[in-house]
């Protein structure tokens, strides 16, 4: 988009985007790689915000800004992948999963089809939820908080670009609440840090104002940049310096992050502040000109869309229908072989076609794909409301499917009561004790421990009057019965256990 709306295509940019690709692959395929990975998403939304922003003003300093060509410009490009992995999923469900598991799967592609998948993990997020591995669309959140912006982003620009008298503030102070919203929720609500666009959308307004000092000319960050760096002489060296550091950010959260410590929180400032230097450096800086614009990362930076939308499914399809019977580095190598490929094949014969059908046709593309992805997300809620479509399977296997867990005898770990979360501050209620059971000379035993201890409660419940013991359950979310233990994203796990 940048190269057909600017007349400078920088593939310093695609090379970025490669990094941030690879980083998110190679912490799926295994977290012991490249334990901080997942931060390669923080790298898409500034290169997002960047690019898009570029796109709006540029369109309205020259006054040539059309909002529906806007949106149709973005549909054309998000839309055709997106479509293909929704259906494949969907076939490939239908093929392999179970009615329980195959009625999540409708409600995630219907979540995908209307740019909300990250309210759907969000709301899912808890205890009982399933693993990352059995939530083949889980990477859909990010596409989620990026098109949430794409239609709120240009629209707040059309009404505040002449209503304020520096726009640069107007969008540095939506950073700094955004930036707020993500540090005071990442402690005590992570699920909303993480997966709601409050709290995300300051990684593509950091972008947005980079371009905004791009597109103005107005050299904002020069100043401070060039007192960082006051032992150079050149322009050029202060650039190859800032394309060196950026490098040297992002690096560093690869390979010092892990997915046990909180996040965003001021651990995403790290790489997003690596991404805008290596953006703000220009395409002449070494590390721009050396590496990312290397011919093989350009190349992986242009088929990074696809890639990014092939490989999680691929790998949990792969890992949940394979049930271990084949090693897991051969499977892994296996499904990331296969989205390679059809990420090339998804990028040459369906993205590149759509993308640019000509004049003529853009009105009707645009209204055909909108009219698919409708039908794919009633297709996902049909799927959802029908339970699965158990009619797959025989009478027999259906009756079977039809048990269902008595959720009180099943799951019933007292849950907020005596079974607490470990991530904020809370106290044991005095249920936790069976004080009416005691007796003098009684025995009280005691569960602690951690969920593999709270499990135990119902059933130790019902043999306990029989054996004459009280009983007593003090037990938290990964926080196992070992005193002075600690986990940074379990803070109150020394707590509770004192």
């Amino acid at each position: 988009m940048a190269q057909t709306q600017n007349a400078t295509y920088r593939p310093d940019i695609d090379g970025l985007r490669a990094i941030a690709v690879l980083s998110v692959v190679a912490f799926h395929a295994s977290n012991r790689l490249v334990p901080g990975g997942f931060v390669g998403v923080d790298i898409f939304f500034v290169i997002s915000g960047y690019l898009i922003s570029s796109i709006i003003f540029s369109g309205i300093r020259n006054d040539t800004f059309n909002l529906a060509e806007f949106y149709g410009r973005r549909i054309r490009r998000i839309f055709p992948a997106l479509i293909v992995i929704l259906i494949s999923a969907w076939v490939i469900g239908w093929v392999f999963y179970l009615p329980e598991d195959y009625k999540l799967l409708g409600k995630h592609v219907a979540g995908g089809a209307g740019f909300i998948s990250n309210l759907v993990f969000w709301q899912e997020a808890g205890y009982f939820d399933l693993a990352a591995d059995q939530k083949p669309l889980l990477h859909l959140w990010s596409l989620g908080i990026e098109e949430q912006f794409y239609i709120a982003w240009p629209i707040a620009v059309l009404v505040m670009w002449k209503r304020t008298t520096d726009f640069f503030w107007f969008i540095f102070a939506l950073v700094l609440g955004s930036f707020v919203l993500n540090i005071w929720w990442v402690d005590s609500k992570s699920g909303i840090a993480f997966y709601l666009p409050f709290s995300r959308f300051w990684e593509l307004l950091l972008g947005s104002c980079l371009a905004y000092v791009s597109i103005k000319k107005e050299i904002l960050i020069a100043p401070k940049i060039r007192g960082a760096f006051a032992f150079l002489k050149s322009e050029v060296e202060i650039r190859d310096a800032c394309s060196v550091t950026g490098l040297a950010l992002l690096v560093g959260a690869l390979f010092l992050f892990n997915n046990s410590q909180p996040y965003p929180g001021w651990r995403a400032s790290i790489p997003v502040v690596g991404s805008m230097l290596l953006i703000w450096a220009g395409e002449n800086a070494w590390v721009n000109r050396k590496i990312l614009s290397r011919r093989s990362m350009v190349y992986i930076g242009l088929i990074s869309y696809p890639l990014y939308l092939w490989h999680w499914p691929l790998l949990s399809f792969s890992r949940n229908i394979s049930q271990g019977e084949i090693g897991h580095r051969v499977l892994t190598g296996l499904a990331l072989g296969a989205a390679f490929l059809l990420s090339v094949v998804t990028y040459v014969y369906i993205e590149k076609p759509i993308r640019n059908p000509g004049s003529g046709r853009k009105k009707a593309v645009t209204g055909i794909l909108i009219a698919l992805m409708i039908l794919i997300g009633f297709v996902g809620l049909l799927t959802y409301r029908e339970n699965g479509f158990s009619i797959r399977f025989p009478e027999a296997a259906r009756r079977l499917l039809s048990l269902e867990y008595d959720p009180d005898r099943a799951y019933s770990l007292r849950l907020g009561k005596c079974m607490l979360g470990g991530q904020e501050r809370e106290e044991f209620s005095s249920e936790c004790v069976e004080m009416a059971e005691l007796r003098l000379g009684q025995p009280l035993v005691v569960l602690w421990g951690d969920s593999h201890a709270a499990q135990y409660y119902r059933s130790m419940m019902e043999w306990h009057t029989k054996r004459e013991f009280s009983l007593a359950q003090f037990t938290s979310s990964s926080c196992p019965p070992i005193l002075d233990f600690t986990k940074a994203n379990r803070p109150f796990c020394r707590e509770l256990n004192d």
